[in-house]
């Protein structure tokens, strides 16, 4: 199988992962592809610079926990925590080498564990979040050769771009943000019509006294509202992205939706 094939396939399932909320496939077609017994996905790890997982991740594959009895300890780890994001790292021949400046308690638990080979990457996510991708190699196993890191590094990418859809997915969505907000909002198009309402602003769109109420049609005549603008500015990003699975066609597109934020002071009528 090709580099291209290889990239692409794992691409594909990638996306696919990301569509579906797990990871499993994706994991088991690259210990397949690279003759792994493991490859490991955490997301959602604080990214704190201790290289500690805090119990609030999520880990596809083989649990953290079973590759280190301690993970605060983890010597490898903290030096990887301090690689720019998206940058992998690479560690060959533990077990035979003695200039990595590991600990000889470190040492032991290497041999012990017969790793040997060690690929670590971290993915930025949102919120201050970060995913740690893993893919470990035994000591009866042999280095991972100049070819099979070019794939990685191709790959990476395309995890960046597949954790920012799951990311997106899992979001709440924006219409529940929209009906939610302790303001009444009121989104008009260009020409001044109303687009979208939420309940707060419809009950702005009535004026009573404490004696009776006018209900406007669709607005009250002779009424008032005085308002200040708070603030102008844009929403988030909302990214699209396209993808044709084996096809090699990718398309990216944002868009950033402006606002004014207003403060109503009163309203007369």
């Amino acid at each position: 199988m090709t580099l291209i094939t290889q990239l692409s396939r794992l691409a594909d399932l990638a996306y696919q992962s990301a569509e579906e909320g797990g990871w499993e496939d994706f994991l088991a077609a690259t210990a397949g592809v690279f003759g792994v017994g493991q490859a490991m996905l955490m997301t959602d790890v604080p990214d704190s610079g201790s290289g500690r997982p805090l119990g609030t991740e999520h880990v596809w594959g083989k649990h953290v926990g079973s590759w280190y009895p301690d993970p605060s300890n983890d010597q490898l780890m903290e030096r990887t925590w301090k690689l720019p994001r998206g940058r992998i790292a690479v560690t060959q021949n533990l077990a035979e080498r003695n200039d990595h400046g590991l600990s000889e308690q470190y040492r032991t638990f290497l041999v012990e564990s017969r790793l040997n080979h060690l690929i670590l990457v971290l993915l930025p996510q949102e919120r201050g979040k970060v995913a740690l991708f893993s893919i470990v190699r035994t000591i009866e196993q042999p280095p991972f050769s100049p070819e099979e890191l070019e794939t990685i590094e191709g790959l990476v990418p395309h995890m960046r771009r597949a954790l920012r859809m799951a990311g997106e997915r899992s979001a709440p969505p924006r219409e529940n943000l929209f009906e939610r907000s302790p303001y009444g909002l009121l989104l008009l198009d260009e020409q001044g019509q109303s687009l979208a309402v939420n309940d707060l602003a419809r009950e702005l769109l009535a004026v009573g006294d404490g004696s009776g109420i006018r209900v406007g049609t669709p607005l009250v005549s002779g009424a008032t509202v005085t308002a200040t603008v708070l603030s102008h500015g844009k929403h988030d990003k909302v990214r699209i992205f396209k993808l044709r699975r084996r096809k090699h066609y990718q398309k990216h597109q944002g868009h950033r939706q402006q606002f004014t934020e207003l403060q109503i002071g009163a309203i007369a009528g």
